[in-house]
């Protein structure tokens, strides 16, 4: 499925030309929408399974080329830390908190990630943390499939806010809900920014049916928020459908 470029030469450095783009000046990479959409099956060690309606972590409106024929290349330097998507402050408990934190997985690493994934994920069938999430679990196995065949693997971190499954306060909950949205913005570009390469890109947050074992390996007390997938893409797939505006826009002008 994969060119024989080495992971070494190859895959980290187009990761980091993504991750790069959060450094940039350059107002295209402080926000927008990504207009694609997700469809398509992807091959690999876990077949496709049946996608059930209910509670479901994987962000599916903003999947985009789920099958990778070939790993990214492109040299960048990644410092995601230092400048996020915007320069505006979190003024929620810390001012211009730039929460976000990137760990970049290829080859020996991703593999170990997937196993840990998949550790949680059985666990989570056999004694749930998130019971009434339960219906997101068949898309979280299809997930990991694609997971273990993209070449570069993001980890996406809150460095600013605890657990999920920790209790939090009134005002730690402000603090996770600013961070968040910080922290989303800084993943939507980076998506924008794969796309701008023509590198392909999925969004994954379905993690936290795994969260205990995927924080473990990570070794890291941070909030794992998220996951991103990066790979050239080995398909095309349609977009999903959207609902309509008036069905999510309400006008008081």
């Amino acid at each position: 499925m994969y060119a024989g470029v080495s992971l070494e030469s190859a895959v980290l450095p187009g990761a980091f030309s993504v991750l790069e783009a959060l450094n940039s000046r350059d107002p295209a990479f402080r926000g927008g929408l990504n207009k694609y959409g997700a469809g398509g099956r992807s091959a690999g060690k876990y077949p496709p399974q049946e996608r059930k309606r209910g509670a479901s972590h994987g962000h599916g409106c903003h999947l985009h080329k789920k099958k990778y024929s070939q790993i990214p290349s492109g040299r960048a330097a990644a410092r995601c830390d230092r400048r996020g998507p915007g320069r505006g402050p979190c003024r929620a408990v810390r001012e211009n908190a730039q929460p976000w934190r990137f760990v970049v997985l290829g080859e020996e690493a991703k593999a170990a990630f997937c196993a840990c994934m998949e550790a949680g994920l059985q666990r989570e069938t056999d004694a749930p943390l998130l019971p009434e999430s339960s219906g997101g679990l068949p898309d979280a196995w299809y997930t990991l499939g694609i997971i273990c065949q993209a070449p570069v693997l993001v980890a996406v971190l809150n460095c600013c806010d605890k657990s999920p499954f920790a209790p939090n306060s009134a005002d730690e909950h402000v603090s996770e809900l600013v961070n968040t949205q910080s922290i989303g913005a800084a993943i939507q570009n980076m998506l924008l920014k794969a796309e701008d390469l023509s590198v392909g890109s999925l969004w994954i947050a379905n993690t936290f049916f795994a969260y205990p074992e995927l924080t473990a390996f990570l070794e890291t007390e941070h909030q794992l928020v998220a996951a991103v997938a990066l790979g050239y893409a080995d398909e095309q797939p349609n977009a999903r459908p959207r609902k309509p505006l008036e069905s999510l826009v309400t006008y008081r002008l």
